[in-house]
């Protein structure tokens, strides 16, 4: 194991455990969520007695899965993005250029971090309006993520940074359980962006 495995092994194994534990929190709470819209359709509509809380405590729960997944999403490369521009540079130029808007995704995501601590303290002083409850707790997840956001970024520009080095290493974070990449293809030299893989793959084990 190389000395870049060393560092970037056990920060990938807590970033799966991380995701896996938000990944499987948000499932929880989009059951709850679901039966909770399903109660409040029966009680404003079947015994026309809406309930006071299902609304705001629905949208809670949504703010909530939607932090919890993100930085699922981030280690995975399944945010949403504009690749025209990096598709213009293959190889090594490729790389560099994916650990520069990486660095940029980590400052912006640090100004959010330091900018949510100021949200939960300034939520501690107010309550939301169906519940007793400081709206600095539902503010928390915000910071939460972040922090977990910065360390999938870290370990996202180590592996870039390893794969400038040797290009025959992969540019995507490994799963370490399977050795395969987060997301389910293994970039090559002349393409670090990624040319999906799995369906040459399938079509040779087809053939």
């Amino acid at each position: 194991m190389g000395v870049w495995d060393r560092v970037i092994t056990p920060l990938a194994r807590m970033n799966q455990g991380a995701i896996a534990c938000g990944r499987y929190t948000a499932m929880v709470l989009i059951g709850v969520m679901t039966v909770v819209i399903l109660l409040q359709v029966i009680f404003r509509y079947a015994l026309k007695a809406p309930l006071a809380w299902s609304e705001e405590w629905a949208i809670f729960m949504m703010v909530w899965m939607t932090f919890l997944v993100a930085p699922l999403a981030y280690r995975g490369g399944l945010n949403v993005s504009m690749d025209t521009i990096a598709a213009l540079f293959r190889g090594r130029w490729g790389t560099l250029l994916q650990i520069v808007i990486n660095i940029l995704v980590l400052a912006m995501v640090a100004v959010f971090l330091y900018r949510s601590f100021g949200m939960v303290d300034r939520g501690m002083g107010a309550r939301a309006s169906s519940a007793n409850v400081p709206m600095g707790y539902i503010y928390l997840v915000v910071p939460v993520s972040m922090v977990f956001m910065i360390t999938v970024g870290i370990e996202r520009l180590l592996v870039l940074i390893r794969s400038l080095i040797d290009p025959s290493r992969p540019s995507e974070p490994d799963s370490i359980e399977t050795g395969e990449s987060a997301i389910g293809w293994t970039p090559t030299e002349s393409d670090p962006a990624g040319s999906r893989q799995r369906a040459t793959d399938a079509s040779s084990d087809a053939n």
